[in-house]
């Protein structure tokens, strides 16, 4: 992919991880964060999984950082940076994924027991 960039695309390349891959990453993670912190204050054994999104998102930087690094460094690009960059995304994901799983289970379960509280003491005499 680097070969067939050329230098200036290799250049464009770096640039957009610079200005598309490091904003985005801290969106999405105060995003999830704020998300999962609410649901942990309802469920608070759930308080742990407030740190699952801000791993993620440091993941999420070092994949960027590793990218940068072997396109800046082409041809003699390390293979280390491209095996660090290859974890790092997969952690990502995995870190990412258990966030979403965790988050798509405790918010009905969440907003059942709110809506639960607010229909049982409407009815009561």
């Amino acid at each position: 992919m680097a070969e067939g960039l050329g230098p200036e695309g290799r250049n464009r390349y770096i640039l957009t991880r610079f200005t598309m891959d490091i904003p985005w990453p801290l969106v999405y993670g105060v995003t999830l964060s704020l998300w999962m912190a609410t649901l942990s204050s309802r469920l608070p054994k759930f308080s742990w999984a407030i740190s699952l999104p801000a791993l993620g998102v440091a993941f999420d930087l070092v994949e960027n950082i590793m990218a940068v690094a072997g396109m800046a460094t082409y041809p003699s690009s390390l293979s280390l940076l491209i095996w660090m960059g290859a974890i790092a995304t997969a952690v990502k994901w995995a870190l990412l994924g258990l966030t979403f799983a965790l988050l798509f289970t405790l918010t009905p379960y969440v907003l059942g027991r709110w809506i639960w509280k607010r229909v049982t003491s409407t009815h009561r005499p």
